[in-house]
């Protein structure tokens, strides 16, 4: 009987691990200082290696005229520093979730509040990152609050967010349209799953990409996404389908091999320059407009990447 009794306390099981986690990137070269916060997905321990890996990988391909040209992201740059140095970057699981939603906000929490972004080479700022309070704000209210009325109230957070507030009615209506639709959660996810197919990205906050937004006030959002040296403006409205331009941030000629390349292998043209040289929509039309999701589309840009590999 005694027996019996141990065995039913001593039986165990093994439980699985919840599907969605968070985790930081440590820099073993500057202490084991976080250098970036991730979301993944995974049912094993560990399966964020793959990501690092992957990008590893990329690099090590790369010749080194073009890893000279400063079009690595920050993160990428980290990363390959670590390698050079003979080592890899320190992978830590913070915590693993039922749902996507929630290991989504727990990363824009720490994103925003725990480290700040502006201390990680974070690029993608995160789902609803605009309802967190930033670890800069909280910082000065610690600073400077001697009560509870010293702490200023963020719009989102501690009231309601008033939004399409300009003074344009049109463009108060397009901002309010992109908000409504979870737009800009949609562009953040964007960024965030580029970065993770080690795709060259970036927003258009340097002056001489600026002129070639579609405009945020026309309702459309916008990342410019480089393969291979040519400049792609992927572009999305309310709908969240995604369309591709080739933009003319360079010369064609400058990228004569590369556009024959996608011509011969995939069959890609432009069509005219439009808006005074601005940009061209790419041929045919069905392929590279209205593309229904984030999947699909990246499925559309690593046949570029493939098609630019000589």
């Amino acid at each position: 009987m005694q027996n019996e009794v141990n065995n039913e306390f001593t039986e165990s099981r093994t439980e699985p691990l919840l599907p969605y986690y968070v985790y930081l990137l440590l820099n073993p070269l500057a202490r084991n200082r976080v250098f970036y916060v991730g979301k993944g997905t995974g049912q094993r321990a560990g399966a964020h290696y793959n990501d690092v890996n992957r990008l590893l990988k990329q690099l090590a391909q790369e010749s080194e005229d073009q890893l000279t040209k400063a079009e690595l992201t920050s993160k990428q740059a980290v990363v390959r520093k670590i390698a050079e140095a003979g080592k890899k970057p320190l992978e830590v699981i913070v915590g693993r979730y039922e749902t996507e939603q929630e290991a989504f906000a727990v990363e824009a929490t720490l994103l925003h509040f725990l480290y700040g972004k502006s201390s990680l080479t974070n690029i993608a700022s995160g789902r609803r990152h605009r309802y967190i309070r930033t670890k800069e704000e909280f910082e000065e209210i610690v600073k400077n609050a001697r009560d509870q009325e010293n702490i200023p109230r963020k719009a989102g957070v501690d009231e309601e967010k008033v939004t399409g507030l300009r003074t344009n009615e049109y463009r108060n209506q397009k901002i309010l349209g992109l908000e409504e639709a979870s737009a800009y959660d949609t562009l953040a996810e964007l960024q965030q799953i580029l970065t993770e197919n080690a795709f060259l990205w970036r927003d258009f906050d340097n002056p001489g990409d600026q002129y070639f937004h579609p405009g945020e006030s026309n309702g459309y959002l916008a990342v410019i996404v480089n393969i291979g040296g040519i400049d792609f403006n992927v572009q999305f409205t309310k709908k969240l389908k995604f369309s591709i331009q080739y933009i003319y941030t360079r010369d064609p000629n400058d990228n004569e091999n590369a556009l024959n390349n996608l011509k011969d292998k995939i069959g890609l043209e432009l069509s005219e320059a439009k808006a005074g040289r601005k940009y061209s929509w790419l041929k045919p039309d069905e392929k590279y407009r209205n593309i229904p999701d984030i999947p699909s589309l990246l499925t559309v840009l690593k046949s570029f990447r493939e098609a630019m590999v000589a």
